[in-house]
C-alpha cells in the first residue's frame, strides 16, 4: 500500500519538514487546518505519484521545495523549488507560442526538403545503369551505398541523418498537443516515457551524425583543394566504410544511457520537457550530465572548430591559387559566399549549444527564453538548411531538375557541390580526375 499523506489538521504551524518521509501520495484538502499559518512546506525526497488539484487547496506559502516542479502548478507560494523546466510551464510542455509553430515549421521543412533529396536520388540513381529496376532493388542499393561520387554519398547519409530530426521535432510537436493546458500532471510521466527516451535519442543521433557527415564533408574538400594528388584522398570504398563506422560509433555512444540497470543515466534523455540531454543547467546534481558534456558538447566543439578552420584554409587556398585566363573574379566571389554560407549555418546552430552549456558548468544564469530558442530552433535549422546548401542550390540539381527537356544525363547527378568541382573548373592542370561533377554555381 502506497503511503499517503492526509488531514494534517493542526495550528500555528509556521514551518512543516515532511521530507525524506517515502510519502506516495497526497489528498485532497491534506493540509486542510494550516490555512493560516504554514508558510513554508518541505517535501523533497518522496516519491509522491499521486496528488491531486486540491491537495494543497487553501494554503498561501512563501516558500514550497519539492522534486519536481509541477507541484508548483497546484500550490499558492512565493518562492517554489525546484524552479520551471526551461521549456515548459503548467500548461503546455511548448510554453511559447512562436516557439510551438516554429517546431512545426522547421520540423515540416526539414522532413520535406530531406524526404525531396532522397526520393530524388531514388529516383534518378539507377538511370544511368539499369532504369528497369524495381522500386525494393533501387531502395536497397541506396542503402549500401549506390552513389556516382563520395561526396554524393555523404550527402545522402546527411539527407537521412537530418530526416531523424524531422522525425522528432513532429514528435514533440505532437506531443505537445497531446497535453495541451494540462501538461504538467503528466510531465513526469512523458519524461519517463519510452517515447521521449527515443525522441531525445533520435534528435542526438541525427546531430552527432550530421556534425559527423559534415566534418567528412569537409575533410573531402580539403584533401581535394590543398593537396588533389593525396594518397589519402577519399574513394568510395573509404566512404563507405566511414559512414558505416560512423553510424555503428555514435549508435553505440549515444545508445548506452538507454540500456537498463545503470544508475548513473537513471532517464538521461528526459532531463528535459523536449528530451533533449543536453547540459543547460547550472544543478549537477542530475545524473549522465558530464557524459552529455563529453560525448556530445566537447566532441561537436572540435569538431566545429576543424571545420571553421579547414573552411578557412580553403578559402584562403582559392585566393592565392595561380589565376587560370577562364577564372572571373564573379565566380571567384560566389565560392566564397557559399563556403561562408556553409561555416554561417553550422557555427550558428552549433556554437550557442555549446557557449550555454560552459555558461552553465561556471554557474552563469543564461534566460531560460534563451535556452529554449536555441534548444528547439536554432539546433534543429541546419537539418532545414542542409538540403538547400548542398542539393537543391546546386547548378547540377538545377539543370537535371528544371532543364531535363535538355537531355541531361542521368549519370551526372551530383546534388553537392565540392571543393574538388572548384579545383577542376577553375585549375584543370592541377587536378587529375576530380571526386565530383557538381558546382558551385
Amino acid at each position: 500500500d502506497q503511503k499517503e499523506l492526509s488531514n494534517l489538521n493542526m495550528s500555528n504551524i509556521y514551518c512543516r519538514d515532511l521530507s525524506q518521509n517515502a510519502f506516495q501520495a497526497l489528498t485532497d484538502y491534506t493540509f486542510m487546518g494550516l490555512n493560516n499559518s504554514l508558510r513554508v512546506l518541505y517535501l523533497q525526497g518522496n516519491n509522491i505519484q499521486t496528488v491531486t488539484s486540491k491537495s494543497f487547496q487553501g494554503l498561501n506559502l512563501s516558500l514550497l521545495i519539492t522534486n519536481h516542479y509541477s507541484f508548483c502548478c497546484l500550490a499558492t507560494a512565493t518562492t517554489c523549488l525546484p524552479p520551471f523546466d526551461v521549456i515548459s510551464n503548467c500548461a503546455d510542455l511548448m510554453a511559447n507560442t512562436i516557439l510551438r509553430a516554429s517546431v512545426w515549421i522547421v520540423g515540416i521543412i526539414a522532413l520535406l526538403g530531406n524526404l525531396f533529396v532522397l526520393i530524388w536520388r531514388l529516383k534518378y540513381q539507377s538511370k544511368a545503369s539499369n532504369v528497369d529496376e524495381s522500386i525494393l532493388r533501387k531502395m536497397f542499393t541506396f542503402i549500401i551505398g549506390n552513389a556516382e561520387t563520395v561526396n554524393v554519398l555523404f550527402v545522402d547519409t546527411l539527407a537521412i541523418a537530418d530526416l531523424l530530426m524531422a522525425i522528432y521535432l513532429i514528435i514533440i510537436g505532437s506531443t505537445d498537443i497531446y497535453y495541451r493546458k494540462e501538461y504538467s500532471r503528466y510531465d513526469d510521466q512523458w519524461r519517463k516515457s519510452a517515447l521521449c527516451h527515443f525522441a531525445g535519442f533520435l534528435a542526438t543521433l541525427s546531430c552527432q551524425m550530421s556534425v559527423y557527415i559534415l566534418t567528412a564533408i569537409t575533410v573531402d574538400r580539403l584533401i581535394c583543394i590543398i593537396s588533389p594528388h593525396s594518397y589519402y584522398r577519399i574513394t568510395m570504398a573509404k566512404a563507405r566504410r566511414t559512414i558505416i563506422w560512423g553510424w555503428l560509433v555514435i549508435i553505440i555512444v549515444i545508445g548506452t544511457p538507454l540500456l537498463p540497470g545503470i544508475p548513473y543515466f537513471r532517464n538521461f534523455y528526459g532531463r528535459s520537457s523536449v528530451c533533449l540531454p543536453f547540459h543547460f543547467s547550472d544543478h549537477t546534481d542530475g545524473t549522465g550530465w558530464q557524459y552529455s558534456i563529453v560525448v556530445i558538447t566537447f566532441v561537436n566543439l572540435i569538431a566545429c572548430l576543424f571545420i571553421f578552420m579547414a573552411y578557412v584554409a580553403l578559402i584562403i587556398k582559392l585566393k592565392t591559387r595561380k589565376v587560370m585566363s577562364h577564372r572571373s573574379a564573379r565566380q571567384d566571389r560566389i565560392v566564397t559566399i557559399k563556403m561562408v554560407f556553409v561555416i554561417g549555418t553550422n557555427m550558428c546552430c552549433w556554437l550557442p549549444i555549446i557557449a550555454i552549456t560552459i555558461l552553465a558548468l561556471f554557474h552563469i544564469h543564461v534566460p531560460h527564453e534563451t535556452i529554449a530558442w536555441i534548444a528547439v530552433f536554432v539546433l534543429p535549422l541546419n537539418s532545414a538548411m542542409n538540403p538547400l546548401i548542398y542539393t537543391i542550390a546546386t547548378r547540377v540539381f538545377k539543370d537535371i531538375f528544371f532543364k531535363r527537356r535538355f537531355g541531361k544525363s542521368a549519370g551526372a547527378v551530383a546534388p553537392v557541390s565540392t571543393a574538388s568541382d572548384i579545383n577542376k573548373k577553375y585549375n584543370q592542370a592541377d587536378i587529375a580526375s576530380p571526386q565530383t561533377q557538381g558546382s558551385l554555381e
